[in-house]
């Protein structure tokens, strides 16, 4: 699955299915909680493979229509799709692999136009695209492979105006991209490969501001990404030559937008899973540690993010999938990073956030794919500061013991703090949550404060708790 070679295929008439939903299940909850103190409640929100093992990944989401859609991995009978309205009642919404068993993956997910469409991984005939206007009747959008077998896989599909685009996997010529703005008329807008065959995919897409970005998978000099303001003329726009100037970083496995940013993911078997970010799209920056700080973790594989935080996927085959939360001050943290408790969910390969959580899509070749849900933590934290144990005087020039109690009720856990002797906290900066802390008060005699502020993992800020002492001489 790592190197993801796929192939793909030919023509196909334009047709519709129409059936009933066969089957429907109840998901019985399955809780899990991270191994730290007040942190934050996962669920299981299906059956393991939605009742089948050779439904081994989650590999696309998307919302739609106040429902919630799953595509699948399943090299069996083929891709299946499934949906929620309510986050634990799915049912079946196509038949296994649109009636043909080759459609082996549900690649990518994208609303145009009042459509949801579907990209498949079709080594048969080349990759398939299908939409739905309600969810249950679907029709082919394209031509298999868009007249070329090589086209294998539909990886990527992103809206750009009036415009749907979809990016393929085609190891022969270089990735494609197409795009349509009827939904089923489609014209090529990139050179093959962007003029490097060995730019197997436009493997991801997103849009910032006026321009769509395409990342590549490049197993020789490193993934490239390429930039479009009209959706025919294209500029690379990474830094060092591909790979962020190192060619490990083999595709650009994910895109988010997240505070005005482009946030890409990678691959990455060496070094670990890079995250670079961009406010103008040419400037980019490293934003992680390698690997999150974790052996084994080798792909940021998913991103997504609401007005307040950026989420990441990750991919360990050893430890098992992780998903990480960026703050809006400060660093990554660790909302779980051993595939929620089972070390055979090796990845998260996709995410989306639907009626307020985020939920997670984890491939798992043992039992199949689990999807998982995590109820996002928007509550202030609490807290508070006595100085000397509530002490109403202290001699000048002597430090001061601070005791310090947080709570953040059913919350995702405080894990930072902020201390200073000024109510705007000037030069104060974020540190780890402690129940005590030596502190040095403001020079001179009188009235003296002190006050602290808290932060939880997904990034809420309490209201500043306040204690004062009066300095003697």
């Amino acid at each position: 699955m790592c190197n993801k070679i796929y192939k793909k295929v030919k023509y196909a008439m334009v047709f519709i299915l129409l059936f009933n939903v066969v089957c429907i299940l109840n998901i019985p909850a399955c809780a899990w909680h991270a191994d730290r103190s007040n942190a934050a409640v996962f669920e299981q929100v299906n059956l393991d493979g939605f009742g089948s093992s050779s439904n081994r990944d989650s590999w696309s989401m998307a919302v739609f229509k106040n429902y919630l859609y799953v595509g699948t991995w399943n090299q069996s009978t083929g891709v299946e799709i499934w949906r929620t309205s309510n986050g634990n009642d799915w049912s079946q919404v196509n038949t296994d692999g649109f009636g043909d068993n080759a459609n082996v993956s549900a690649n990518a997910m994208a609303v145009f136009k009042n459509y949801l469409y579907v990209g498949t991984w079709n080594d048969s005939t080349g990759g398939e695209i299908w939409r739905t206007s309600n969810g249950t009747v679907w029709s082919q959008a394209n031509t298999d492979g868009f007249g070329d077998s090589n086209n294998s896989e539909i990886d990527s599909l992103c809206s750009l105006g009036n415009y749907l685009y979809a990016g393929t996997w085609n190891s022969v010529d270089g990735g494609e991209i197409w795009r349509t703005s009827s939904g089923t008329d489609w014209t090529q807008v990139n050179e093959d490969g962007f003029g490097d065959i060995t730019n197997v995919s436009a493997w991801s897409m997103a849009v910032l501001g006026r321009y769509l970005y395409a990342g590549t998978q490049n197993d020789s000099t490193g993934a490239q990404i390429w930039r479009t303001s009209n959706g025919t003329v294209w500029s690379e726009v990474d830094i060092g030559g591909g790979g962020f100037g190192d060619a490990s970083n083999l595709s650009i496995a994910t895109f988010v937008v997240y505070k005005n940013n482009l946030y890409a993911g990678t691959w990455n078997n060496v070094a670990g899973a890079e995250v670079w970010r961009t406010s103008n799209g040419t400037d980019w920056e490293q934003v992680n540690e390698d690997a999150f700080g974790i052996t084994g973790t080798v792909g940021a594989w998913s991103m997504a993010a609401d007005n307040r935080l950026l989420y990441a996927g990750t991919w360990n085959e050893s430890s098992g999938a992780g998903l990480f939360n960026y703050p809006i001050e400060g660093s990554w943290n660790i909302l779980a990073d051993d595939g929620f408790g089972n070390l055979a969910n090796k990845s998260i390969d996709s995410m989306a956030i639907f009626k307020g959580d985020l939920y997670a899509g984890l491939w798992n070749p043992s039992t199949g794919t689990e999807v998982w849900s995590y109820t996002i933590d928007s509550s202030q934290p609490k807290g508070s500061v006595k100085i000397n144990d509530g002490d109403r005087t202290v001699p000048e020039g002597e430090d001061v013991t601070l005791n310090i109690t947080a709570d953040d009720k059913d919350g995702s856990g405080v894990v930072k703090m902020m201390v200073s002797n000024s109510s705007k906290f000037e030069g104060a900066s974020w540190e780890d949550y402690v129940t005590a802390k030596t502190w040095s008060l403001e020079a001179g005699v009188g009235k003296r404060s002190v006050y602290v502020k808290f932060k939880d993992m997904a990034g809420n800020v309490s209201k500043p708790a306040k204690d004062s002492i009066k300095v003697v001489p």
